[in-house]
């Protein structure tokens, strides 16, 4: 009868060391494969790495400069139209020598106010508007 307890109890104490030993390897491949997702996740995500497009210290100011003058006007002539003439056409009125309308085209009224301010500001007088002309309206 002795013995027959102590057979009894290896086998359950072999069974529960077995299943204690089958919880462990599920909970370590469980561990593992987590582990081996979280690997390939994080290659997925790294792709490639990014490459900066380094500009040499030349090219970078140049760029900076070219920023500012975009949308720059060299000259602005009769028959020119657009949101430059309509700021000249602002600037002119705020000078007190354009009375016309702010459409933004260049006509003949637009062309004698600036003769007029080219005179005041004793610029070369030819109606057209130049690189001086649009710093002494301060459009520059």
């Amino acid at each position: 009868m002795t013995t027959l307890k102590l057979l009894t109890i290896t086998a359950l104490v072999g069974t529960l060391s077995m299943t204690t030993l089958n919880a462990n390897s599920q909970h370590q491949d469980r561990v593992h494969d987590k582990k081996s997702a979280s690997e390939y996740q994080t290659r997925d995500t790294k792709k490639s790495p990014k490459v900066k497009n380094y500009k040499k210290k030349s090219e970078h100011v140049k760029d900076k400069k070219a920023q500012g003058k975009k949308h720059a006007v060299k000259s602005l002539k009769r028959g020119d139209r657009g949101i430059h003439v309509k700021a000249l056409q602002r600037a002119l009125k705020k000078e007190r020598l354009y009375r016309g309308p702010i459409d933004g085209i260049f006509r003949k009224n637009v062309e004698k106010a600036v003769k007029k301010f080219q005179k005041e500001q004793r610029l070369y007088a030819d109606g057209k508007v130049g690189t001086k002309t649009l710093r002494a309206l301060r459009l520059r």
